[in-house]
């Protein structure tokens, strides 16, 4: 269903919602039999791993409607189990964020940075946040401020017209976003 999302249009917002229906009832149904032989919290986290597994990858997606519906996907099972998202994160932690950390961003097209940095923003609102304020964390900080103050034209180059500035704009916000979530994880600011 995530790979129906990446291929859907994003003007066709009922066909969108009609799928994460169909996601959001698959995980209900799956949780509600399990739920009948009252597991604790280190029973929920093992048995879901193969969800998390599913899930973590896409919320750095460069598909902004995949991204959305992970977050929604991470919720609901939070909300079925009763084990905060980072619970569920901390066994595959530095697979998660060594997948954020792992190229310099500017390396990257404008939808993979968008991605990263709203993946990043994701797991730094968590309560307790997923990330702990280190160099790594520190460098994305560093480059999101960086594309945040950089001019129009030293992020698109030439000939990027009109998607190149909706694009950049996007990025911008991102990282606003990012910077903005992570004021209480770091001296940064």
């Amino acid at each position: 269903l995530f790979q129906v999302l990446k291929d859907m249009p994003h003007e066709s917002q009922q066909n969108i919602d009609n799928v994460m229906d169909v996601v959001m009832r698959i995980l209900r149904i799956g949780h509600a039999s399990f739920k009948v032989q009252q597991p604790t919290k280190e029973q929920w986290i093992a048995r879901d791993k193969t969800l998390v597994g599913l899930f973590w990858p896409e919320i750095a997606s460069s598909n902004a409607l995949v991204r959305k519906a992970s977050e929604k996907c991470f919720g609901l099972l939070s909300a079925l189990t009763g084990v905060s998202v980072t619970e569920f994160l901390m066994p595959v932690r530095p697979r998660v964020l060594a997948n954020l950390y792992q190229k310099p961003l500017r390396a990257l097209p404008f939808q993979m940075q968008i991605g990263i940095i709203d993946g990043m923003c994701y797991f730094v609102c968590l309560d307790p946040p997923l990330p702990e304020y280190n160099e790594e964390m520190l460098r994305l900080l560093h480059e999101a401020l960086a594309l945040a103050d950089s001019e129009d034209n030293a992020l698109m180059g030439r000939g990027h017209g009109r998607q190149g500035t909706v694009d950049v704009t996007r990025l911008r916000v991102a990282c606003i976003r990012l910077l903005t979530a992570s004021m209480p994880l770091a001296d940064f600011f």
